[in-house]
């Protein structure tokens, strides 16, 4: 079974491919496997699984995207964007040691970036700058206007981009 990489992301030294594990056939939920290979030696560097068993039987029908993240100076933040929120584990680059993991509790309209050394998730409300080495909140801006599905999210660059849900 052939596994499509669910994010890349590459730097001078380093290439970074995130995919789905193989596993359940029947639409279960799939661990998401981070590889981080040296680009002077194609050799792998390190390897990482984040567990995304927790979604179960609905994994598929909660699941929104993947993302690597790299959060300078020492950190990829790797990740799955779900229906009821953001799955992350923040590397260290150096040797493949998590930092942190855990799960930011609401929804995602766009993929989480960095911007002012931390992740930015812009969520129904507001965007959220998360500290990536201990997923606590360090600002909040709110949006003006109700977001969610229905609502426009996008990036380019470093800058998002928002219009409300307007009936």
């Amino acid at each position: 079974m052939a596994c499509d990489a669910e994010a890349y992301h590459q730097t001078d030294t380093r290439r970074y491919v995130a995919y789905a594990a193989p596993g359940s056939m029947d639409g279960g939920s799939r661990d998401l496997r981070v590889l981080a290979y040296d680009t002077a030696t194609a050799q792998l560097a390190w390897s990482q699984t984040l567990d995304r068993s927790e979604q179960g039987t609905n994994f598929l029908a909660n699941f929104r995207g993947s993302f690597l993240v790299p959060v300078p100076p020492h950190l990829m933040c790797a990740g799955t964007m779900w229906e009821g929120g953001v799955q992350t584990s923040c590397i260290r680059e150096a040797k493949g040691e998590v930092a942190w993991e855990g799960k930011m509790p609401y929804w995602s309209g766009v993929l989480p970036a960095y911007a002012a050394k931390s992740l930015a998730v812009a969520d129904l409300t507001a965007i959220r700058h998360i500290y990536p080495f201990s997923g606590v909140e360090r600002r909040y801006k709110k949006l003006h206007g109700t977001g969610v599905r229905r609502a426009l999210y996008a990036q380019a660059d470093d800058r998002l981009y928002f219009s409300p849900n307007i009936e």
